[in-house]
């Protein structure tokens, strides 16, 4: 016999919700949406999914400390924690790089937040939902606890993976959706779990505003940008507003740049944004499973590598390629990786290149004397790694700017 009450939330129906957030259906028959009253009376699966993800992003704000400003909190790290897993998409090793945490203690935070979300919500159960008030913006809640981390994506991917979500409610409303795909990939620069939301979302309310119609869809490159054009046969009006609504303000939180276009017989909406330019990396090191492996851990990143194993090479080879940072071994037989540091600082031509030292040797002091921008010892992880290299390029990119 099950020891949960009728009247109670659990942690697992929780991280269930969560995890199906952006999946309307999945989210309408969770159990999670059979226990709250408010959403078990609503018959339209999609509203009813919506019910469920405003309550939870409304619990999940409770959890956010009032002063973000103090000194980081169990509960204020593990908002953010939520945030980035369930709301921005990330994996369990993007959030713990991104808020330099262990994966263990990113698993453990999570755990707690679903217990106190769990907590919230069967309270509720038992003294009953809270009378009606003004609803919080929630959409803005939520832009503003997206983390912007933009990376090399395959718009193409994106927009197959976005038809396979809404597919069922095509059929449904008889709706077909015409992909013609481009002949080669078009890669763009955005944070991942963002721009499949906001393509999921925006066909998924084109679709619901027709019946027996057809959306074409087509991928343009063009000056830098890649555009998503969506075309229709023009409806009275959009049954389900706030949910294209919703999509382009995420949308524009981003970056991305819209455009609704309405004639008498048809409509169009076109989503641009930039193509992804990968960042140059540098890599000076004798060891080729070394470079073998620092090129997989920048796989699918903004970066692309530059591998020499002749570090009397690196100067001209910095310049020439225009490289954003480098990344220095230490020991190597030719030419040690101190000398280099320094020759690379001296030079007009490199001084302002961030210099990464991944070494054995762990001298951070000499490092920095010297001037090099991060220093990172071997053996080193893949989260370790991106994140070093994120902040050189970033730090770089300020020091540019002043």
């Amino acid at each position: 016999m099950s020891d949960v009450s009728p009247n109670s939330i659990t942690p697992e129906q929780i991280r269930q919700a969560l995890l199906s957030l952006y999946s309307p259906t999945e989210l309408a028959k969770s159990a999670l949406a059979q226990a709250l009253p408010e959403s078990r009376s609503v018959a339209d699966l999609v509203q009813r999914a919506q019910v469920v993800r405003n309550i939870l992003l409304d619990a999940a704000q409770t959890l956010r400390p009032a002063n973000r400003v103090a000194p980081s909190t169990t509960a204020g790290r593990a908002h953010d924690c939520l945030m980035l897993r369930y709301v921005s998409g990330l994996s369990i090793g993007e959030v713990a790089c991104e808020l330099s945490l262990s994966s263990r203690q990113v698993y453990r935070d999570l755990h707690w937040a679903e217990e106190r979300i769990a907590e919230l919500l069967t309270s509720r159960l038992q003294v009953g939902p809270a009378p009606a008030a003004s609803a919080p913006d929630v959409v803005s809640l939520e832009i503003g606890a997206v983390a912007h981390r933009p990376e090399r994506l395959s718009l193409r991917e994106v927009v197959r993976s976005a038809l396979s979500a809404v597919q069922l409610i095509a059929q449904r409303r008889r709706v077909s959706l015409s992909y013609a795909e481009p002949d080669g990939d078009v890669f763009v620069s955005a944070t991942p779990g963002i721009l499949k939301q906001v393509v999921i979302q925006v066909l998924s309310a084109i679709v619901q505003s027709l019946s027996g119609s057809e959306v074409d869809i087509d991928l343009l490159r063009s000056d830098g940008a890649a555009t998503l054009r969506l075309r229709f046969g023009q409806s009275e009006r959009l049954e389900r507003p706030d949910l294209l609504e919703a999509a382009l303000r995420i949308a524009d939180s981003q970056g991305f740049s819209c455009q609704f276009h309405r004639s008498t017989s048809t409509a169009s909406l076109q989503i641009s944004l930039p193509l992804a330019t990968r960042q140059k990396v540098l890599i000076v090191e004798d060891s080729p499973g070394a470079c073998a492996l620092y090129e997989r851990y920048l796989e699918s990143t903004e970066f692309e590598t530059l591998q020499i194993v002749d570090p009397s090479a690196a100067l001209e080879v910095a310049q020439k390629e225009q490289a954003q940072v480098i990344v220095l071994d230490i020991m190597m037989p030719e030419l040690d990786g101190w000398t280099l540091l320094q020759s690379l600082k001296l030079d007009p031509r490199t001084r302002l290149v961030p210099v990464v030292i991944c070494s054995v040797i762990a001298d951070l002091e000499l490092a920095k004397t010297l001037g090099a921008t991060g220093y990172l010892t071997k053996p080193v992880s893949r989260a370790d790694f991106v994140t070093c290299l994120r902040q050189a390029t970033a730090g770089s990119a300020s020091q540019g700017r002043r």
